[in-house]
């Protein structure tokens, strides 16, 4: 297995490689740490005067990113796990997530890893964070990391979320292949009803007088019952499976967030696409706001064809 982790020193790529150092220690995997060089982006933030050559910005970012790469493989060595720094040049124009993109597929990277200090998703969509278009353009694992701190040697705790979708599907792969190497690590897979609400947007009490609740709850219940049936196949014998049927309309990401933190997640994997309540739709899909409200790693995995 490989991990590559994209860092820039920053506090949140900081936590990305804390966290993709201990998931490769876990699971006896590689750690290729990367580093884009975007140096006239740099330029244009910090606007040095007197103005430099763009030769000395290119040495001082390369001199910048030979420390933070050395720090990178000082930290994961002593974790006694394998890593391997590189420095990438974006091409020209080229967007940073676009370059990650790339040198994952040189690598044939499991799972990229990314940090982001955002908690806004409209300030992500605002300003276009890197670990934010990373979830839209990357066809492989991306995990989203705003902080990480692993206290105690005990079991790691993996918790998925499914719709029956495609992308989860893969998602509980992932994390039956991920459970399956770490060993002894507890598996939990969990699928929301988005029945309440939807119901609040087209009306409880229409829908009760027209004599059409009960029918919906049942078909609700035989959903999330077939569902789970089809993750049980993919996640095996020990994976725990609940399915929640909330009866307010609190938004399904607010549930899988409490749900991970009862569960003391170490990370919470879904599908990048799939199943939403009709609000969750305009708002934004389960995936983002579980992205913004989750204190712990966020693995988004697309479906493949």
């Amino acid at each position: 297995m490989k991990i590559l982790a994209a860092i820039d020193g920053s506090r949140s790529a900081s936590s990305a490689l804390r966290f993709a150092i201990a998931l490769a220690r876990a699971c006896r995997a590689e750690v290729v740490a990367v580093i884009v060089g975007d140096f006239p982006a740099r330029l244009l933030r910090s606007r040095p005067r007197p103005f430099p050559s763009p030769t000395d910005l290119e040495e001082k970012e390369r001199a910048w990113a030979g420390r933070t790469l050395a720090a990178a493989r000082v930290e994961a060595r002593r974790a006694g796990v394998r890593v391997r720094c590189k420095y990438a040049r974006a091409r020209e124009l080229a967007p940073t997530a676009e370059t990650i993109v790339r040198e994952a597929d040189r690598e044939h990277a499991d799972l990229i890893v990314v940090g982001s200090s955002s908690t806004s998703l409209l300030a992500r969509w605002a300003l276009g964070s890197v670990a934010h278009r990373l979830t839209h353009v990357a066809r492989r694992p991306v995990a989203v990391v705003r902080s990480w701190k692993r206290t105690g040697s005990g079991p790691w705790r993996i918790l998925v979320g499914t719709d029956g979708s495609r992308a989860a599907a893969q998602a509980v792969k992932l994390g039956a292949a991920l459970a399956g190497r770490i060993g002894k690590a507890r598996l939990a897979v969990v699928t929301v009803s988005t029945l309440a609400a939807d119901l609040a947007l087209a009306g409880r009490d229409i829908v009760a007088v027209l004599g059409m609740l009960p029918d919906l709850e049942r078909a609700e219940k035989k959903a999330a019952e077939r569902i789970l049936a089809g993750a049980a196949r993919a996640a095996g014998p020990r994976a725990s499976l609940t399915a929640r049927y909330p009866k307010t309309p609190v938004a399904a990401a607010r549930i899988l967030v409490r749900e991970a933190a009862a569960l003391r997640a170490d990370m919470i994997l879904l599908g990048g696409s799939g199943r939403t309540s009709l609000g969750e739709m305009m708002l934004g899909s389960v995936a983002q706001q579980v992205l913004s409200l989750s204190r712990c790693p966020v693995v988004l995995v697309r479906g493949r064809r």
